[in-house]
């Protein structure tokens, strides 16, 4: 067949560059012509600007199924703005797979793993069909070199650009099948350029269209965070909504909602919190945070369903409330009040679960929570202390968390590092330390790092090791001077391993050492620390 009749619509495509797939078999003109192995039109198609990078639904595109069909070195001649050293990698991905499908041994696996080096160095940014290739034909290992931040980025972004959802959900689970816990969080929440990140991105097309909306749920069960902005929502609030109405958003809520504040990096965000500093009863004086919190309410009809909601900002232990309640019915009174400021009350309640009906407790609290009801609300659920909170909330929060106005809307109680996430991260931390028990001591370092070392990899990330150092210093994180501080002399001793510390050059340089010498200096100087003052 000539190029002419190669090009007939018969063929399965449409005749127009800016047509990006056919009709018949979601391919467009280009690829049409790679399948019927017509690579000289390819070619020519390739010159008339169709694009040789976009993808069908079989995850291939023009010049990756070329590349299968051993015809790529034709289409190589045409302009795919491939750089010399990516074009001899492209040539050599195609040996492979050629290799693997004429049935080549696992012995092949060791070219694999070069390759893998040599695309990492080459950067093939924007070229996410030539990392599907080599990620669905190469061996586990060489695919673990494979998943790196800018491999991921590109893909995440080709499947969102070509409305690919099966590239997302493949990619996925991939990365869930081949990293550590630490390097999926990280590989799954990778920021893009359109979208903040991929789950926010299918979140925005999961309404319309299932394929998005099962991708979606892949994603999260992963451990996929949303940062992003949903149809003008925070991710979160959006599905709430949506499960009120839609069926199977509930689930995906409810998994979404069990995550928050999971993966907050502990260096950008630490949220290590002193159990002594609790606030009290103001009754019985024993700690409010474990002691089911409760207080006076009212009820409102809303929509035609009664709410209950505080009539003030005082919460008291379960037991010293109900003392309260019965005390002031045995009065043989009709309304009860609250102990503390006699605002008039209709009954006693335990304040709602944050962490599994964040609006039924945002509406609890009151709706629209002003700056000083935020404060007693937070001292009732996490054991900080209340002056230190208030000041961190003047300088460091409150404005984020309200947009610059007197109160924290709905909207922004649920927004990515909004009011919320933050209580759930240090309720998350607080389960975590219980979990970890006591920490050995700095003397005892090579205990200290694998205590400290959350994924059991012989790596300290720097967020670990400063979570581990505020415990050490007996620092919260609501003391933002001291933990910067500690901070600024993590860094000095970091040196160049910008991520995470090898348990080698841990021991190897007497690091525990100098953290002790960084924790003691904290507790005998309360002035600012000049540059390098460590000596390190």
């Amino acid at each position: 067949m000539d190029i002419i009749a190669a090009l007939r619509p018969s063929c399965g495509w449409m005749g127009s560059p800016e047509v990006k797939r056919a009709l018949a078999g979601d391919r467009n003109p280009l690829r049409a012509a790679v399948d019927g192995r017509h690579f000289e039109c390819a070619k020519a198609l390739v010159d008339a600007q169709y694009d040789p990078r976009a993808m069908a639904r079989d995850l291939r595109s023009p010049l990756t199924a070329a590349m299968e069909l051993g015809g790529h070195e034709l289409l190589l001649k045409a302009d795919l703005k491939l750089r010399s050293q990516q074009e001899g990698i492209v040539g050599e991905l195609s040996h492979l797979v050629t290799r693997k499908q004429e049935g080549a041994s696992r012995e092949a696996a060791k070219p694999w793993e070069v390759l893998a080096k040599s695309m990492f160095q080459a950067s093939f940014k924007e070229r996410a069909d030539i990392y599907v290739l080599a990620l669905e034909h190469c061996p586990t290992r060489a695919r673990r070199r494979l998943l790196d931040y800018a491999s991921c980025a590109s893909i995440w972004q080709a499947s969102l650009a070509q409305d690919l959802p099966e590239l997302a959900r493949k990619l996925a689970v991939w990365i869930g099948l081949s990293e550590t816990k630490i390097a999926r969080r990280i590989l799954l929440n990778v920021r893009l350029e359109d979208y903040v990140d991929v789950l926010s991105g299918a979140l925005s097309r999961s309404e319309e269209d299932e394929r998005w909306f099962i991708t979606s749920r892949v994603l999260v069960r992963l451990g996929a965070q949303a940062r992003g902005v949903v149809h003008g929502s925070p991710p979160l609030f959006y599905l709430l909504e949506l499960a009120e109405s839609k069926n199977g958003f509930k689930e995906l809520s409810d998994a979404l909602l069990s995550q928050l504040g999971v993966a907050i990096d502990q260096w950008e965000q630490p949220t290590a919190l002193r159990g002594e500093e609790a606030a009290e009863c103001p009754i019985c004086l024993e700690p409010l945070w474990n002691a089911t919190p409760s207080a006076f309410v009212i009820s409102d009809v809303n929509n035609g369903h009664e709410e209950s909601r505080v009539t003030c900002a005082h919460f008291f232990c379960f037991d010293c409330a109900v003392a309260q309640y019965i005390q002031q019915s045995g009065k043989g009174q009709n309304e009860y009040f609250c102990p503390i400021c006699r605002n008039p009350a209709g009954e006693v309640l335990p304040v709602p679960d944050i962490g599994l009906n964040p609006r039924l407790w945002y509406r609890f609290i009151g709706g629209h929570l002003d700056q000083n009801t935020l404060i007693q609300a937070i001292e009732a659920l996490l054991p900080l202390d209340t002056e230190q909170l208030r000041v961190v909330m003047e300088k460091h929060l409150w404005a984020a968390w309200s947009g610059g106005s007197d109160t924290v809307s709905e909207s922004k109680f649920f927004s990515p590092g909004g009011v919320l996430e933050w209580i759930r991260g240090h309720q998350h931390e607080l389960q975590a330390a219980r979990e970890r028990g006591s920490a050995p001591s700095l003397d005892e370092a090579e205990s200290w790092f694998r205590h400290w070392d959350g994924a059991q990899r012989g790596h300290l990330l720097r967020g670990e090791a400063l979570r581990g150092l505020c415990e050490v210093a007996a620092v919260s994180t609501l003391d933002v001077e001291r933990v910067e501080k500690l901070k600024h002399g993590i860094r000095a001793i970091w040196g160049e391993h910008t991520r995470s510390m090898p348990l080698e050059r841990f021991l190897a340089d007497r690091v525990a050492q100098k953290f002790a010498a960084v924790a003691k200096q904290l507790e005998c100087s309360p002035k600012p620390i000049k540059d390098d003052p460590f000596g390190f």
